[in-house]
Protein backbone atom coordinates (compact mmCIF):
# COMPACT_ATOMS: atom_id res chain seq x y z
CA UNK A 1 0.00 0.00 0.00
CA UNK A 2 1.18 3.66 -0.84
CA UNK A 3 1.94 6.72 1.04
CA UNK A 4 1.01 9.87 -0.23
CA UNK A 5 2.01 13.43 0.74
CA UNK A 6 -0.54 15.68 2.68
CA UNK A 7 0.18 18.26 -0.32
CA UNK A 8 -1.27 15.15 -2.93
CA UNK A 9 -4.01 14.21 -0.41
CA UNK A 10 -5.53 17.77 -0.25
CA UNK A 11 -5.13 18.43 -3.96
CA UNK A 12 -6.86 15.44 -4.73
CA UNK A 13 -9.55 16.25 -2.73
CA UNK A 14 -10.16 19.19 -4.26
CA UNK A 15 -14.00 19.14 -6.38
CA UNK A 16 -12.04 19.71 -9.67
CA UNK A 17 -10.09 16.80 -9.69
CA UNK A 18 -12.74 14.38 -8.65
CA UNK A 19 -14.35 13.10 -11.62
CA UNK A 20 -17.91 12.03 -11.30
CA UNK A 21 -19.84 9.10 -13.95
CA UNK A 22 -23.12 9.35 -14.86
CA UNK A 23 -24.87 6.57 -16.34
CA UNK A 24 -28.39 6.89 -17.79
CA UNK A 25 -30.52 3.54 -19.26
CA UNK A 26 -32.95 4.19 -21.70
CA UNK A 27 -35.49 1.19 -20.91
CA UNK A 28 -38.67 3.33 -22.16
CA UNK A 29 -38.44 5.31 -25.26
CA UNK A 30 -34.87 4.95 -26.70
CA UNK A 31 -34.47 9.36 -27.94
CA UNK A 32 -35.93 10.82 -24.76
CA UNK A 33 -35.49 10.83 -21.11
CA UNK A 34 -38.58 9.49 -19.62
CA UNK A 35 -40.30 7.84 -16.61
CA UNK A 36 -38.27 4.71 -17.58
CA UNK A 37 -35.28 5.78 -18.27
CA UNK A 38 -33.10 5.15 -14.91
CA UNK A 39 -30.31 7.31 -13.47
CA UNK A 40 -27.16 6.18 -11.70
CA UNK A 41 -23.82 7.69 -10.43
CA UNK A 42 -20.95 6.09 -9.93
CA UNK A 43 -20.36 7.84 -6.86
CA UNK A 44 -20.29 7.46 -3.17
CA UNK A 45 -23.31 9.67 -3.17
CA UNK A 46 -26.73 11.26 -4.40
CA UNK A 47 -25.58 13.65 -7.16
CA UNK A 48 -28.36 16.02 -8.46
CA UNK A 49 -27.13 17.28 -12.31
CA UNK A 50 -28.88 17.31 -15.40
CA UNK A 51 -29.88 14.05 -17.97
CA UNK A 52 -29.05 14.04 -21.44
CA UNK A 53 -32.19 16.11 -22.40
CA UNK A 54 -30.80 18.66 -19.83
CA UNK A 55 -33.78 18.33 -17.45
CA UNK A 56 -32.72 18.44 -13.67
CA UNK A 57 -32.51 14.74 -12.63
CA UNK A 58 -30.62 12.62 -9.07
CA UNK A 59 -28.68 10.28 -9.86
CA UNK A 60 -28.54 7.81 -7.70
CA UNK A 61 -25.43 6.09 -5.88
CA UNK A 62 -24.46 2.89 -7.55
CA UNK A 63 -21.21 0.31 -8.03
CA UNK A 64 -19.86 0.20 -10.85
CA UNK A 65 -16.88 -1.17 -12.56
CA UNK A 66 -16.11 -0.96 -16.34
CA UNK A 67 -13.54 -1.75 -18.89
CA UNK A 68 -11.86 1.01 -20.62
CA UNK A 69 -13.92 2.51 -23.94
CA UNK A 70 -12.21 0.47 -26.46
CA UNK A 71 -12.36 2.15 -30.33
CA UNK A 72 -11.67 0.28 -33.43
CA UNK A 73 -10.90 3.22 -35.89
CA UNK A 74 -11.70 2.26 -39.13
CA UNK A 75 -15.25 2.48 -38.52
CA UNK A 76 -15.30 4.66 -35.71
CA UNK A 77 -16.96 2.09 -33.17
CA UNK A 78 -16.36 2.37 -28.96
CA UNK A 79 -17.38 -0.64 -27.16
CA UNK A 80 -17.34 -0.70 -23.46
CA UNK A 81 -18.02 -3.32 -20.31
CA UNK A 82 -20.07 -2.42 -17.25
CA UNK A 83 -20.19 -4.53 -14.25
CA UNK A 84 -22.99 -3.42 -11.94
CA UNK A 85 -23.17 -4.40 -8.44
CA UNK A 86 -26.25 -4.69 -6.29
CA UNK A 87 -28.68 -3.37 -8.92
CA UNK A 88 -31.49 -2.26 -6.94
CA UNK A 89 -35.28 -3.11 -7.40
CA UNK A 90 -36.16 -0.57 -9.96
CA UNK A 91 -32.89 -2.17 -11.93
CA UNK A 92 -34.05 -5.90 -11.22
CA UNK A 93 -37.61 -5.02 -12.63
CA UNK A 94 -36.48 -4.31 -15.51
CA UNK A 95 -33.82 -7.41 -15.93
CA UNK A 96 -36.68 -10.13 -14.57
CA UNK A 97 -39.29 -8.91 -16.81
CA UNK A 98 -37.41 -10.67 -19.83
CA UNK A 99 -33.58 -10.77 -20.15
CA UNK A 100 -34.13 -10.23 -23.85
CA UNK A 101 -35.95 -6.88 -22.69
CA UNK A 102 -32.75 -5.26 -22.15
CA UNK A 103 -30.99 -5.81 -25.45
CA UNK A 104 -30.71 -2.78 -28.10
CA UNK A 105 -31.50 -0.63 -25.30
CA UNK A 106 -29.40 2.87 -25.23
CA UNK A 107 -27.25 3.42 -22.08
CA UNK A 108 -25.59 6.79 -21.85
CA UNK A 109 -22.05 6.96 -20.15
CA UNK A 110 -20.83 10.80 -19.30
CA UNK A 111 -18.18 12.23 -17.17
CA UNK A 112 -18.60 15.68 -15.20
CA UNK A 113 -15.98 17.10 -12.75
CA UNK A 114 -17.63 17.69 -9.26
CA UNK A 115 -17.16 21.42 -9.02
CA UNK A 116 -18.91 21.38 -12.63
CA UNK A 117 -22.57 20.41 -11.88
CA UNK A 118 -24.14 23.63 -12.53
CA UNK A 119 -24.90 23.18 -15.95
CA UNK A 120 -25.44 20.18 -18.26
CA UNK A 121 -23.04 21.47 -20.90
CA UNK A 122 -20.32 20.48 -18.58
CA UNK A 123 -20.85 16.48 -19.33
CA UNK A 124 -18.73 15.40 -21.65
CA UNK A 125 -20.30 11.80 -23.08
CA UNK A 126 -18.02 8.77 -22.60
CA UNK A 127 -20.15 6.66 -24.76
CA UNK A 128 -23.76 6.49 -26.23
CA UNK A 129 -24.67 2.99 -27.41
CA UNK A 130 -26.62 -0.11 -27.34
CA UNK A 131 -26.77 -3.25 -25.17
CA UNK A 132 -25.76 -5.88 -27.18
CA UNK A 133 -25.04 -8.54 -24.53
CA UNK A 134 -26.21 -8.55 -21.03
CA UNK A 135 -24.99 -11.45 -18.34
CA UNK A 136 -26.58 -11.81 -14.90
CA UNK A 137 -24.68 -13.83 -11.34
CA UNK A 138 -25.40 -13.72 -7.99
CA UNK A 139 -23.71 -10.55 -7.48
CA UNK A 140 -23.24 -8.62 -10.82
CA UNK A 141 -24.96 -7.43 -13.72
CA UNK A 142 -22.50 -7.15 -16.85
CA UNK A 143 -23.47 -5.60 -19.93
CA UNK A 144 -21.62 -4.65 -22.91
CA UNK A 145 -22.14 -1.43 -24.51
CA UNK A 146 -21.56 -0.77 -28.50
CA UNK A 147 -21.70 2.29 -29.40
CA UNK A 148 -22.40 3.92 -33.21
CA UNK A 149 -21.07 3.33 -36.17
CA UNK A 150 -20.06 7.05 -37.34
CA UNK A 151 -19.16 6.48 -40.76
CA UNK A 152 -21.88 4.06 -41.74
CA UNK A 153 -24.89 5.51 -39.54
CA UNK A 154 -26.27 2.60 -37.81
CA UNK A 155 -26.36 1.02 -34.96
CA UNK A 156 -24.57 -2.54 -33.82
CA UNK A 157 -26.25 -5.45 -32.02
CA UNK A 158 -28.73 -6.87 -34.41
CA UNK A 159 -28.25 -8.53 -37.95
CA UNK A 160 -30.34 -7.57 -40.49
CA UNK A 161 -32.91 -10.45 -42.37
CA UNK A 162 -36.39 -10.10 -43.21
CA UNK A 163 -37.05 -13.06 -40.63
CA UNK A 164 -38.15 -12.68 -37.06
CA UNK A 165 -35.47 -14.45 -34.94
CA UNK A 166 -37.88 -14.58 -32.08
CA UNK A 167 -39.22 -18.04 -30.89
CA UNK A 168 -42.53 -17.72 -30.83
CA UNK A 169 -44.92 -17.36 -28.46
CA UNK A 170 -42.28 -16.81 -26.09
CA UNK A 171 -39.80 -13.39 -24.96
CA UNK A 172 -40.58 -10.71 -26.78
CA UNK A 173 -42.91 -12.60 -29.10
CA UNK A 174 -45.56 -13.05 -26.87
CA UNK A 175 -44.39 -9.13 -24.79
CA UNK A 176 -47.70 -7.85 -23.38
CA UNK A 177 -49.92 -10.23 -25.03
CA UNK A 178 -50.61 -13.57 -24.17
CA UNK A 179 -48.69 -16.54 -25.16
CA UNK A 180 -52.49 -18.80 -24.85
CA UNK A 181 -53.80 -16.10 -27.78
CA UNK A 182 -50.80 -16.56 -30.27
CA UNK A 183 -50.83 -20.34 -29.72
CA UNK A 184 -54.15 -21.15 -29.92
CA UNK A 185 -53.95 -24.64 -28.31
CA UNK A 186 -56.86 -27.24 -28.31
CA UNK A 187 -56.77 -30.26 -26.73
CA UNK A 188 -58.62 -32.86 -28.72
CA UNK A 189 -59.23 -36.67 -29.69
CA UNK A 190 -57.97 -38.51 -32.98
CA UNK A 191 -61.01 -39.54 -34.93
CA UNK A 192 -61.50 -42.30 -37.37
CA UNK A 193 -60.06 -42.35 -40.69
CA UNK A 194 -56.73 -40.95 -39.54
CA UNK A 195 -53.28 -42.50 -41.07
CA UNK A 196 -49.46 -41.79 -40.15
CA UNK A 197 -49.55 -38.55 -41.94
CA UNK A 198 -52.71 -37.07 -41.85
CA UNK A 199 -54.42 -37.01 -38.47
CA UNK A 200 -58.11 -36.12 -38.29
CA UNK A 201 -59.64 -34.92 -34.81
CA UNK A 202 -63.41 -35.14 -33.33
CA UNK A 203 -64.39 -31.57 -32.52
CA UNK A 204 -61.86 -28.87 -33.34
CA UNK A 205 -64.24 -26.23 -35.26
CA UNK A 206 -61.56 -23.54 -36.89
CA UNK A 207 -61.29 -22.34 -40.09
CA UNK A 208 -59.34 -23.74 -43.05
CA UNK A 209 -55.50 -23.51 -42.58
CA UNK A 210 -55.95 -21.96 -39.30
CA UNK A 211 -53.51 -24.41 -37.77
CA UNK A 212 -51.29 -24.26 -41.07
CA UNK A 213 -48.09 -23.97 -39.99
CA UNK A 214 -48.27 -25.34 -36.56
CA UNK A 215 -48.04 -28.09 -34.11
CA UNK A 216 -49.68 -31.46 -33.33
CA UNK A 217 -48.32 -33.44 -29.97
CA UNK A 218 -49.79 -36.64 -28.69
CA UNK A 219 -50.49 -37.21 -24.86
CA UNK A 220 -51.57 -40.40 -24.83
CA UNK A 221 -51.40 -43.71 -27.00
CA UNK A 222 -48.71 -45.45 -29.39
CA UNK A 223 -47.32 -41.68 -30.18
CA UNK A 224 -47.05 -40.55 -26.78
CA UNK A 225 -44.63 -37.48 -26.84
CA UNK A 226 -44.21 -37.24 -30.40
CA UNK A 227 -44.79 -33.76 -32.23
CA UNK A 228 -45.46 -33.43 -36.20
CA UNK A 229 -45.79 -30.01 -37.81
CA UNK A 230 -48.99 -29.18 -39.28
CA UNK A 231 -48.43 -28.50 -42.72
CA UNK A 232 -52.09 -28.00 -44.26
CA UNK A 233 -55.34 -27.79 -41.65
CA UNK A 234 -58.86 -28.74 -43.31
CA UNK A 235 -62.16 -27.59 -41.33
CA UNK A 236 -64.40 -29.83 -43.31
CA UNK A 237 -62.61 -32.99 -42.42
CA UNK A 238 -61.25 -31.61 -39.65
CA UNK A 239 -57.92 -33.17 -40.48
CA UNK A 240 -54.22 -32.08 -39.87
CA UNK A 241 -51.47 -33.00 -42.44
CA UNK A 242 -48.55 -33.51 -40.94
CA UNK A 243 -44.60 -32.75 -42.20
CA UNK A 244 -43.52 -36.56 -42.14
CA UNK A 245 -44.95 -39.83 -40.84
CA UNK A 246 -45.63 -40.76 -37.54
CA UNK A 247 -43.98 -43.78 -36.29
CA UNK A 248 -47.87 -46.03 -35.65
CA UNK A 249 -51.14 -45.50 -36.95
CA UNK A 250 -52.77 -43.19 -34.44
CA UNK A 251 -55.83 -44.60 -32.72
CA UNK A 252 -59.25 -43.47 -32.48
CA UNK A 253 -59.55 -41.88 -28.83
CA UNK A 254 -55.61 -40.77 -28.91
CA UNK A 255 -55.36 -37.16 -27.22
CA UNK A 256 -53.81 -34.97 -29.30
CA UNK A 257 -52.90 -31.11 -28.74
CA UNK A 258 -52.80 -28.88 -31.95
CA UNK A 259 -51.11 -25.15 -31.69
CA UNK A 260 -50.19 -22.73 -34.27
CA UNK A 261 -46.81 -22.11 -34.99
CA UNK A 262 -45.28 -19.18 -37.04
CA UNK A 263 -43.49 -18.67 -39.97
CA UNK A 264 -41.48 -16.04 -39.08
CA UNK A 265 -42.53 -13.72 -41.50
CA UNK A 266 -43.77 -10.01 -41.56
CA UNK A 267 -46.77 -11.46 -43.40
CA UNK A 268 -47.41 -13.77 -41.12
CA UNK A 269 -47.19 -12.09 -38.56
CA UNK A 270 -49.57 -9.14 -39.60
CA UNK A 271 -52.55 -11.33 -41.18
CA UNK A 272 -52.69 -14.33 -38.88
CA UNK A 273 -52.92 -13.20 -34.89
CA UNK A 274 -55.79 -10.67 -35.38
CA UNK A 275 -56.78 -11.92 -32.22
CA UNK A 276 -54.44 -9.80 -30.95
CA UNK A 277 -55.16 -6.30 -33.31
CA UNK A 278 -57.44 -6.85 -36.55
CA UNK A 279 -55.46 -4.76 -38.62
CA UNK A 280 -51.95 -5.49 -37.58
CA UNK A 281 -51.95 -8.48 -35.54
CA UNK A 282 -48.69 -8.96 -33.85
CA UNK A 283 -46.11 -7.06 -35.87
CA UNK A 284 -45.77 -4.55 -32.92
CA UNK A 285 -43.15 -7.52 -31.13
CA UNK A 286 -41.77 -8.66 -34.88
CA UNK A 287 -37.93 -8.77 -34.89
CA UNK A 288 -37.50 -8.98 -38.64
CA UNK A 289 -36.41 -6.81 -41.41
CA UNK A 290 -38.88 -7.30 -43.99
CA UNK A 291 -37.79 -3.99 -46.47
CA UNK A 292 -34.50 -5.62 -46.50
CA UNK A 293 -33.37 -6.66 -50.12
CA UNK A 294 -32.77 -10.48 -51.03
CA UNK A 295 -30.86 -10.03 -53.95
CA UNK A 296 -28.72 -6.85 -55.21
CA UNK A 297 -27.96 -7.11 -58.26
Amino acid sequence: MRTTTAAFDTEAAKKQNRPIELLDLFFGSQTADDASTLHYAIWDDFVSFYSVDGVAKTYTPIGVRRSEVTNVMDNEQRTVTLEIDNVNRAFQAIFFQNADFMRDKRVVLRHVFQDALGAAANAIVVIDGLVSSIRITEKICQMDIAGTIGQLQFKTGRYLDRICPLNFAQGLCAFGVSAATLLQAQTDTVAAGSTATTVKLATVNKADKYYAVGTLLFNSGQNIGYMRKVITWTQSTKAAVLDFALPFIPTVGDSVTISRDCDKSFTECKTRYTEIDATNGNTPNFHGFPTVVQTVN
